[in-house]
């Protein structure tokens, strides 16, 4: 797995995770900050890779690869915080549940952001690692 691919798996797994109704804004794509909504903002960051097999026969060699998934949740102010935590629990347990992904997700957790103009802010991270052999 390349790193493109890579970000693609984990982009399509947050889709996936994302409730209905729920705004998302790539990192990628310009687009305008929601205002009175629900919307997330995942980020891939890779942070260190490491050499872990030795060549074989055709002279291929497995190096995995670290780094942070984050995805940060807005909801608007005015609930208890309610629908933001809500929003970031559902990314939590959907990342502990994910099984049949190429990518190991693991240290999951979430930080309380506080309030930033009109929303609230809750992001959830996880440390991930994944394979490439070249």
């Amino acid at each position: 797995m390349t790193p493109v691919e890579a970000k693609d798996e984990m982009f399509a797994a947050v889709q996936d995770l994302t409730p209905v109704g729920v705004i998302t804004v790539w990192p990628d794509k310009p687009d305008t900050i929601p205002v009175g909504e629900k919307w997330i903002r995942p980020t891939v960051r890779h942070a260190d890779s490491r050499q872990t097999s030795l060549a074989t026969s055709d002279g291929k060699r497995r190096f995995t690869r670290y780094g942070i998934l984050s995805i940060e949740c807005y909801a608007p102010v005015g609930d208890g915080n309610v629908e933001v935590d809500t929003l970031a629990h559902a990314f939590t347990k959907g990342l502990e549940m994910l099984r049949s992904s190429p990518i190991w997700y693991r240290n999951i957790r979430f930080t309380e952001s506080g309030k930033e103009g009109s929303s609230s802010r809750v992001t959830v991270m996880a440390d991930f690692q994944y394979d490439e052999f070249n």
